[in-house]
This record gives C-alpha cells, structure tokens and sequence, in this order.
C-alpha cells in the first residue's frame, strides 16, 4: 500500500484531510513543524517537513500540497522529489490564482507564487489535482463577525458551527 504525504496535515483542511484517509485505512505520513504535538490519529506518522530525510519519501504514491511560502522558488527541489516517488499530487492553491494566467500576469504577489507553483506542477509530468476554493468560513475576517452581530443582534457562533460543517464537506469529514 503507498502512503499519502500530506503538507499542512495539522491546519484545518489538512486535519480532516488526514482523518478521512485513516477512516478509509489509508497509510498517512503528515508534515508538522511540531510533530510531538501535531495530535493527530493513531497511526499517522508525522514527520517535519524536510524532503532530504532519510526516507521521507518512501513508499510515498500522492501527495497533497498546501504552500506556506513567500515565493515559489523553494517548491522547485519539493516537485522535483515528489517527481521522483508521488504518482499524483493534489495542489490546494489559493491566494487569488486566476486558472489559466501565466503567472507573471497575475493580480497579486501571492497569486503569483501560487499559479507559479501550479505552473511547476501541471509540467512535471506527475499526475495532478489543483483545488482552488475562494474562501473558506473557518476563519471569517472580523466584517463577517461584526456583520453578523449588526445583523442578528448575536454573536457569529451561528457561523461559526455552519463552517465546521462546511469544511467537513470540503475535507471528506467521516460521518
């Protein structure tokens, strides 16, 4: 069985990402800057997130990707390693990315390095998924919670149980 290496594994798509790939029996290896306190399923083998480890791609078949970075250059070395073991990668890019600009062309500094990084991955010749969600509820700027307050008369816990629900939707949650 090939193990899913998941980048982000302990943020909040990623932890449902990787709990509905233990309930389905999955093999998962999950990357933490904190590994000892990444608290995530019996299992999992959680593992910091440098590709020059000693085995830290073996056995590796996907891998989903989410990028922390400032720039696009570091993922050059990261889609080369994952070219040489992954079979498919799936890509949650974000920061504005417009599907089909080159990325020079596009509107800001973070779009650019994301469709740079897409750019990098849809010619590797490794199998890819790019997901591109807008915006996600778990995390509403403080306008949506004042909004809500102005609205209703109550705090946004309404919204708030709305998108845990939304994000198991998203990540696969097992009901």
């Amino acid at each position: 069985m090939s193990t899913y290496l998941l980048f982000g594994g302990t943020g909040n798509v990623g932890r449902r990402v990787v709990a509905r790939l233990t309930w389905a029996g999955a093999a998962v290896r999950a990357t933490s800057r904190h590994p000892r306190t990444a608290g995530l399923p019996a299992g999992v083998e959680v593992v910091t997130p440098d590709l020059d480890a000693p085995g830290a791609l073996d056995g590796v078949g996907a891998a989903f990707l989410m990028w922390p970075f400032h720039s696009a250059e570091p993922a050059r070395p990261l889609v080369g390693a994952l070219k040489r073991h992954a079979r498919r990668v799936v890509f949650m890019t974000g920061g504005d990315a417009r599907p089909g600009v080159a990325p020079e062309r596009q509107p800001t500094a973070v779009a650019r390095w994301h469709a740079a990084l897409e750019h990098l991955i849809e010619r590797s010749g490794i199998e890819w998924t790019i997901l591109s969600p807008s915006t996600f509820m778990a995390n509403p700027p403080p306008a949506v919670s004042t909004a809500v307050l102005g609205i209703t008369g109550a705090p946004a816990t309404p919204l708030s149980a709305w998108a845990a629900e939304h994000a198991a939707d998203f990540g696969g949650e097992p009901r």
